[in-house]
């Protein structure tokens, strides 16, 4: 997939920075990278940014969703990096469904959400 950098800052800390609109289709392949990550360690953090001016299809936001309720438990936590403000206030919302720590955060409040990752 074109547009999409995977990167890791440290063993169980995996972060995908996607420049395109994320239709269902970009999704799985999102989907598919986290689940081979996800096999490799107990529990993984995971960053994710959608990069300022693309937008997310509503199928796309609930195959994550369903993904994200299904593999909680492989989770310590997720960052969102976004300025799509609906699929925040979902992500948010998400936070309450699930027994799993996720933040959203502007994208210009990347360096915030790194941090937090990490931590």
């Amino acid at each position: 997939m074109g547009d999409k950098t995977i990167f890791e800052l440290s063993e169980n800390v995996v972060g995908i920075i996607i420049d395109r609109y994320v239709s269902t289709q970009v999704m799985e392949e999102i989907l598919k990278e986290i689940e081979e990550r996800i096999k490799g360690n107990k529990k993984i953090r995971f960053f994710l940014e959608i990069k300022d001016g693309n937008k997310i299809s509503l199928a796309a936001f609930w195959k994550d969703m369903l993904f994200k309720c299904k593999h909680a438990d492989d989770f310590n936590k997720v960052a969102l990096v976004t300025d799509i403000q609906w699929f925040r206030s979902f992500a948010d919302f998400k936070d309450n469904l699930v027994d799993l720590d996720i933040r959203a955060f502007d994208n210009d409040e990347r360096l915030q959400a790194l941090n937090w990752i990490t931590e």
